[in-house]
């Protein structure tokens, strides 16, 4: 077997050496790029991380800021409506005052079903012993509402059975009255009588009120004496 020379050994010897360097080197390099690969990774993952925390915020961010927004919305849609709620109440309320104040100031009416109330409620009081029952209907007032609803009034009894004398009664002092007074005799039927007509005209809603009675003739024996009988319906202004 051959002797490898010294020589031969030292080269070799050197060649391993510098191959031991390098690899020590590369091993190294290795080692830091695989700790700079490390790093960026983790870097990066923190980045991700950081990015998506901040997106998650924004996102939170902005939900919080809509949903403060959907709320103002809200609360001004309530209070929108409120507003409309207490307008429409309000409009009623006007509604319902001008309707009071219409009816307040229009002409006093009989209507049909005033009437024939008024025949119902009045029947049978129509005739004293046979006698037919005279009742004055006159305005003592010159105002053309009053003037027009005696006419109405006076249709209305007439229409009971009654006689009817449109012509004004004078009793020896003037009436300043208000709604419909009713003045009968002293003479306990036509009392009841006038208490009974007032009594009718309430019932449908015309404000009527008993006169101090004028007292009854002497001399009437049968009661169907047309003075003591008769009963007179003064028209008067409409209540304010």
């Amino acid at each position: 077997m051959d002797q490898i020379s010294l020589s031969t050994l030292k080269t070799l010897s050197t060649v391993l050496t510098w191959a031991a360097f390098w690899l020590a080197i590369g091993a190294a390099v290795t080692g830091w790029l695989s700790a700079q690969v490390r790093s960026e990774t983790s870097k990066r993952a923190d980045l991700r991380v950081a990015t998506a925390e901040q997106a998650a915020a924004e996102a939170s961010s902005t939900a919080a800021k809509a949903n403060s927004r959907t709320e103002a919305v809200r609360a001004d849609n309530l209070a929108t409506q409120e507003r409309l709620v207490a307008a429409e109440r309000a409009l009623e309320a006007e509604r319902a005052e001008r309707i009071k104040l219409e009816m307040k100031l229009a002409p006093r009416r009989i209507s049909s079903q005033d009437a024939e109330s008024l025949k119902a409620r009045l029947n049978g009081l129509t005739h004293a012993r046979q006698t037919p029952v005279t009742i004055a209907v006159f305005a003592t007032s010159e105002t053309g509402e009053a003037q027009l609803f005696a006419s109405s009034l006076a249709l209305a009894i007439e229409q009971c059975g009654f006689n009817i004398n449109r012509n004004t009664v004078h009793y020896g002092k003037p009436y300043a009255l208000l709604g419909v007074g009713v003045l009968s005799s002293t003479d306990p039927d036509c009392l009841a009588r006038g208490q009974a007509i007032a009594s009718a005209l309430e019932e449908i809603g015309i404000l009527s009120q008993i006169l101090p009675p004028r007292s009854a003739s002497d001399g009437d024996n049968d009661g169907t004496y047309i003075y003591n009988q008769a009963v007179s319906l003064m028209v008067g202004d409409r209540p304010a």
